[in-house]
Parts: structure tokens; sequence; C-alpha cells
């Protein structure tokens, strides 16, 4: 009987051990998988929304509207407090996000450049849509980069990149801008072998060594400069 009971002991241990064993393979399996497979880059296309005409805002001379689902995407100028402040800081272009009659988000100005152009970007995996606004006067000097989900937007964070064959009213930011995302990062990519830097104040050309923006957790960052 003693016998019979470490048989079935025996027994147990050894299938208690291969489930085990079984458990470790199919764990250190899956993590090799994992480091096999690695994130998917989702790339962005520009596209163009549905135009909309005869848009009135109180307040506000409207350049352009675009009808996404059910808000609109609004450029727009104001005088603000250009006339009734010594130091005024609320005039000029920006970006508005109108839900209904209600502003939901309106960017901070940008004084009154020639160019102050909107350009959207979208992916097929997700909801996200990437806004781009390109900014110029006799020359063209980067943009501003916003996202929007749903029907919120946020302020992603200033473009100070161009293209090395700037003109005016040909090659600029959003011919060379190649926006992808992976790992719930959004990438800012430049399609040229050199750039003109617009940060601190100066312009200079650049080698274009991998030089990208980086958006990661709401921070807005420029990379390999």
């Amino acid at each position: 009987m003693k016998t019979r009971i470490r048989l079935l002991l025996s027994i147990l241990v050894i299938i208690i051990s291969c489930q085990s064993s079984n458990e470790i393979t199919t764990s250190v399996s899956n993590e090799l998988n994992d480091s096999n497979n690695p994130p998917e880059e989702i790339v962005y296309f520009q596209f163009n929304p549905i135009q909309l005409e005869e848009i009135e805002l109180n307040g506000f001379d409207i350049d352009g509207s675009y009808e996404i689902d059910s808000i609109l995407i609004v450029i727009a100028y104001s005088q603000g407090d250009l006339e009734t402040s010594e130091t005024p800081s609320n005039w000029g272009d920006r970006l508005i996000l109108l839900k209904g009659d209600s502003i939901k988000f309106q960017s901070i100005p940008v004084g009154d450049p020639y160019r102050y152009e909107v350009n959207f970007y979208q992916n097929i995996k997700n909801d996200k849509i990437v806004i781009v606004c390109q900014l110029g006067n006799e020359e063209n000097y980067g943009g501003e980069a916003f996202i929007l989900e749903g029907e919120e937007i946020k302020f992603m964070g200033n473009l100070e990149i161009e293209s090395p064959y700037d003109r005016p009213e040909n090659n600029c930011l959003i011919d060379i801008i190649q926006i992808t995302e992976k790992d719930n990062s959004i990438y800012f990519k430049f399609e040229t072998d050199s750039l003109i830097y617009l940060g601190n104040n100066e312009s200079r050309h650049i080698i274009n060594n991998s030089i990208h923006y980086k958006y990661e957790d709401q921070t807005f960052r420029l990379i390999g400069l």
C-alpha cells in the first residue's frame, strides 16, 4: 500500500514539474517572439478635409475653415489687444477649434505672417490627426504642430526647421516633412540632406543627420542637432 502511495506521489511530482517547465518555456518563447516583432511604424499621410465657406465668428476675420466630423478647424485673425495695449500679445493669426457655436480651443496668436497655412495628416491605424501650420513672410520660417484626437486638440510644439531650398511659393517645411508614429510616440522627420535650423534666434544651414522631432508624453523635442 505504501509503495503504491509513493508511486502515485512520484507521478504527481513529475506531472507538476512538466507543467512548470512548459509554462517557463512558453513564457520565454513569448518574450523571444515579442523581441523579434518590434512595434509597427505608423505612417501619416496628408489629406484635405471638407472646406467650408461663409463661416463667421464674432471678433475674427476667417481665413479658412475645415470640417472634421462634428467640429470645425478654423484659421482666423483678430486685432485682439493690438490697439488697446502698449505691449499687445493677443493679436494675429491663430488656429481655433469650434464645436457648434463655442470656441473649445484657440492657439497662441503668431502676429500677422503672410502665410499661416493649415495642413492635415492622418493614418489608417487610429483616429489621431496631426495639424501643421506653415509660417512664412518673404521667406518661410517653420511651423506649428497640433494633435487632434476626437474633439480635443493640443499644441505639440514649434517646428524650427525649414527647407534648404526655401522659396515663399515653392519648397518649404511642408514639402519635406514626414510624420510617423511608433510606441505612441510621434516623429517629425525631414526628407532632405540638409536643413535650415531656425532655433535660438538664428538661421543656419545644417547637415540632416537623422534630425527629427519626437512628441512623447506631451513633450516635444528636437533630436540629433
